[in-house]
């Protein structure tokens, strides 16, 4: 079994979970959970999702990338059905898809092996090995930075001999997992001034509670966050 096979398998509980936690879908709803399920269905069967033809009408974000405007309405629909957001943007080969803390945390979960598969499925061969592919996904192939690193960089800003990207930003703090499945980030790893400024942003949202942690977050929250700060000069 492949990465791409281990993921549709994971996802196709997470189906199960979306149609009993959305309650009575929408018309879109239900369309988006078909375009899952085809998607699933071809994986299982041998069939990688890229090879089937794409008929869907509203490719005018990615015209070139078969099937990733497709299912960027799906993973969009079906998170605004759970009570959330998804945001998809391409990253080097492969279509990136984030989502955040939904109206429970079964429908956090679904949409994440979700977001997996999509994110999987949406570049056929990527690029040198899997563990390099996998690596992007998670944000981690930046190498490791220490906190007196990070603490450099911010008091330098965005320019200068310190530069650092949002990627690079996001890359530089590590991600903590759940049950094998990335869920927080730690505030003491996140350098200031952005540790500070994003634990105000963060006020009157859901925190994830860890032990033996005073303050953590969401990693969609954090890396969302990341990803709407204004360039710096």
């Amino acid at each position: 079994m492949n990465d791409l096979q281990r993921a549709a398998a994971r996802a196709r509980p997470a189906l199960a979970v979306l149609s009993a936690e959305i309650g009575e879908p929408s018309p879109d709803t239900v369309q988006a959970l078909t375009i899952i399920k085809q998607m699933l269905d071809d994986i299982e069967a041998g069939q990688h999702p890229l090879d089937r033809p794409d008929d869907w009408p509203q490719r005018d974000r990615w015209p070139d990338r078969p099937h990733w405007d497709r299912w960027r309405w799906a993973i969009k629909t079906l998170a605004v059905a759970s009570g959330t957001t998804a945001h998809c943007c391409p990253k080097y080969e492969y279509m990136r898809v984030d989502t955040r803390q939904a109206r429970s945390d079964a429908l956090t979960v679904a949409l994440l092996d979700v977001a997996d598969v999509i994110e999987l499925a949406s570049v056929r061969e990527p690029s040198g090995t899997i563990d390099s592919f996998l690596g992007l996904c998670a944000g981690r192939t930046t190498p490791a930075l220490t906190i007196d690193d990070m603490n450099k960089i911010a008091a330098a800003g965005w320019a200068g001999s310190f530069a650092m990207t949002r990627e690079e930003l996001i890359a530089a703090v590590p991600v903590h997992e759940r049950d094998g499945r990335p869920l927080y980030v730690i505030l003491d790893d996140i350098p200031q001034p952005w540790r500070d400024q994003f634990w105000a942003a963060l006020r009157g949202s859901q925190c994830p509670k860890v032990d033996g942690v005073e303050r953590a977050a969401y990693v969609w929250d954090w890396q969302s966050w990341v990803r709407d700060l204004e360039d710096k000069t």
